[in-house]
């Protein structure tokens, strides 16, 4: 990605901006991969379409999302010792920052089922 177009890319984002809480007046929520004794690794769930970064309207959403996705150690790209995963709720900066990222796109959870998700760009 060219200079031009990243620029571009930030530029339409930020004329996007989405609130920092989600519509139900909860901020948006992600999960983070822990350790067995809840230390944070800072590797975030990144299954949405494209690899984007999935974040859910409600600490409850996340919570159904745990109960249907395999843990970290399941997974591979994760840190050896993440175990399980953490609900952390996105700050307004962090939400920013993401959001504003061109190289990550940020989903909106709108279902989560066993046989997976379905998401929507913020």
């Amino acid at each position: 990605m060219g200079k031009d177009e990243f620029v571009q890319k930030v530029a339409e984002r930020l004329a996007r901006m989405p609130k920092d809480t989600a519509p139900t007046g909860e901020p948006y929520h992600l999960l983070e991969a822990a350790t067995a004794d809840g230390e944070l690794t800072g590797q975030f769930w990144m299954e949405g379409p494209e690899g984007g970064l999935p974040v859910f309207q409600s600490r409850a959403d996340a919570l159904t999302a745990v109960r249907c996705i395999p843990l970290p150690s399941e997974l591979r790209g994760y840190a050896e010792d993440a175990e399980r995963w953490h609900i952390r709720a996105l700050s307004g900066d962090e939400l920013r920052y993401f959001y504003l990222n061109p190289h990550v796109t940020v989903y909106v959870v709108i279902t989560v089922l066993e046989s997976g998700i379905e998401t929507r760009p913020l």
